[in-house]
């Protein structure tokens, strides 16, 4: 059943991988004009349907775009000047940290658009030449970027020098996404990220189909009582299910196969 015993994972389709790419930082100045300023926030519909961490969003929902660097996918709480850790648990919940620190608002701006035609619009949000507290001599440029039809996410860093040593680079901001305190990653926190532009994506980790999940409640070789999740198309398939042949470890670990079959 080419299984992995992941000791308790997330499952398939409710997780992300990381990845760098290259940088595609976009910015035009007859974007939309979020008029943000200094911890300013602003909720927007969104455009298309979003899958976040096992949650959609509709055109009925809307996010916030705060000043200091982040999203919330939620359209709710805060991006507050002072950032945490992103398992810190006064960290935002549906979170998507792009450079999350004390952003300023005396240079610079941050505006957004929607590029691309349905069924593979982009949503781009771009801090353009936006300067560090208190009023910093030069601006960062980076974009958060998150696409319809794939959910994925992307972090754009076209220049992290505000021209202060204690923040520049991301020296003191977090990078990361994070749904809640049990799914989440994070990329840097308060910790420099190097002076050349970089690109980061998330990806969302798909079920395939045939692909499934056992939560075994034994011990030996033979898996009983567990949980079997199947995937066919779009829908899942639940059944109770005893495997033979497979060696576990510990007690209440958990499987992926990539066949089950």
């Amino acid at each position: 059943n080419n299984t992995l015993d992941d000791n308790g994972g997330n499952i398939p389709g409710d997780g992300y991988t990381r990845s760098s790419i290259s940088v595609d930082y976009e910015y035009n100045a007859s974007w939309s004009d979020l008029s943000l300023t200094d911890d300013g926030e602003v909720n927007i519909t969104y455009p298309f349907d979003f899958r976040f961490w096992g949650t959609d969003y509709t055109t009925s929902d809307a996010f916030r775009i705060g000043n200091n660097g982040g999203v919330l996918l939620d359209g709710t709480g805060d991006v507050d000047y002072g950032n945490l850790a992103m398992n810190n648990g006064s960290t935002p919940n549906n979170f998507l940290a792009a450079f999350w620190d004390d952003i300023d608002d005396n240079r610079g701006d941050v505006r957004g658009a929607i590029i691309g035609t349905t069924p593979n619009r982009r949503v781009v949000i771009a801090w353009n030449d936006r300067s560090h507290y208190n009023n910093s001599s030069s601006g960062g440029f980076w974009n958060l970027k998150f696409y319809e039809s794939t959910n994925v996410i992307e972090y754009h860093y076209n220049d992290l020098d505000f021209g202060q040593a204690a923040s520049n680079y991301g020296a003191s901001a977090t990078i990361g996404i994070r749904k809640d305190a049990s799914n989440l990653d994070q990329y840097s926190y308060n910790t420099s990220v190097g002076t050349s532009p970089f690109a980061i994506r998330y990806t969302p980790v798909t079920l395939e189909d045939g692909a499934g999940l056992y939560v075994q409640s034994g011990t030996g070789t033979t898996v009983e009582n567990n949980i079997f999740v199947a995937k066919s198309g779009d829908d899942d398939y639940y059944a109770l299910k005893t495997e033979s042949g497979i060696t576990v470890s510990s007690d209440y670990n958990t499987y992926y196969t990539g066949n089950t079959n």
